[in-house]
């Protein structure tokens, strides 16, 4: 059965980042760029170039911070799989 998309494919600017909260058991999937995946309650963070994926492993709130212009997607394995929420925040521009 193939991934159920739950979010993507998103595009991340340099700075931005993405929240996913209770989505134990989702992957992001990183197409372009790079990024930095936290989890609530974790003490190992990871770091995903292009091409690469990660499997959350627990409920709580993830955040991934691109660090520099990135392109990511959210799946699931299949349709009993959810988030209950995924949000994009894009990074604040200075202005001076």
């Amino acid at each position: 059965m193939p991934d159920t998309i739950l979010q993507g494919p998103l595009a991340m600017p340099r700075g931005s980042l993405l929240r996913i909260d209770d989505g134990a058991g989702a992957m992001i999937h990183v197409r372009e760029g790079e990024i930095w995946v936290t989890e609530e309650g974790s003490r190992k963070d990871h770091v995903l170039g292009a091409g690469q994926s990660f499997r959350l492993q627990r409920d709580g709130t993830a955040l991934a911070h691109a660090f520099r212009r990135s392109v990511v997607s959210v799946t699931a394995p299949g349709p009993g799989v959810r988030a209950r929420r995924v949000a994009l925040t894009q990074a604040a521009v200075a202005t001076y």
